[in-house]
C-alpha cells in the first residue's frame, strides 16, 4: 500500500492517475482512521455538536456557585461548553490525563473537575483518537 499524505488531502478528490490500484491519499483524519483500523480501534466518530452538549452537560453536573465557569455557563452555555471543550481537548493531545493539583490555576482545577463527573457521557474527539493510537 502507498500512502499519499498531504494536510489539506481530507475528502481529496479521487486519483487522476491511469493506474492507482494500491495508493491512498489522505490527510490527518484520514490517517487516524486508517490508523484506529488496522489497530482494532475504530468506532463512530461523533459529530462536534453532540460532543459540545455532552460537555455542556458534565458542565451542568459540575457547576456551582464558585465555580470558575460560572458565570459564563449561566450567561451561554453552549459556547462555554465549546471553548472549554476546545482547551479540554488541546491538554489531551499535549498529553492531559485529566488531573490537577491544588497548586494549579482555576481554569484548570475546572477543566478536572468536569473531567471528574461520572455518568455522563463524552464522545471521543480527535485527540482521544490520536492518544489511544499512540497507547496501542
Amino acid at each position: 500500500m502507498n500512502i499519499v499524505f498531504g494536510m489539506h488531502l481530507d475528502g481529496s478528490e479521487w486519483s487522476r492517475d491511469p493506474a492507482s490500484l494500491g495508493q491512498l491519499q489522505l490527510g490527518p483524519t484520514g490517517l487516524l482512521s486508517l490508523l484506529e483500523t488496522q489497530l482494532g480501534l475504530n468506532g463512530l466518530t461523533a459529530h462536534p455538536a453532540q460532543r459540545i452538549n455532552e460537555y455542556m452537560q458534565r458542565l451542568e453536573q459540575a457547576d456551582r456557585p464558585d465555580a470558575w465557569f460560572h458565570n459564563s455557563l449561566q450567561a451561554d452555555s453552549w459556547s462555554t461548553a465549546k471553548q472549554m471543550l476546545a482547551w479540554r481537548d488541546e491538554l489531551i493531545g499535549a498529553g492531559w490525563n485529566g488531573l490537577a493539583d491544588g497548586a494549579t490555576s482555576p481554569r484548570l482545577l475546572s477543566l478536572a473537575d468536569v473531567e471528574a463527573v461520572d455518568g455522563l457521557p463524552l464522545s471521543p474527539g480527535r485527540e482521544d483518537r490520536l492518544q489511544a493510537v499512540l497507547g496501542a
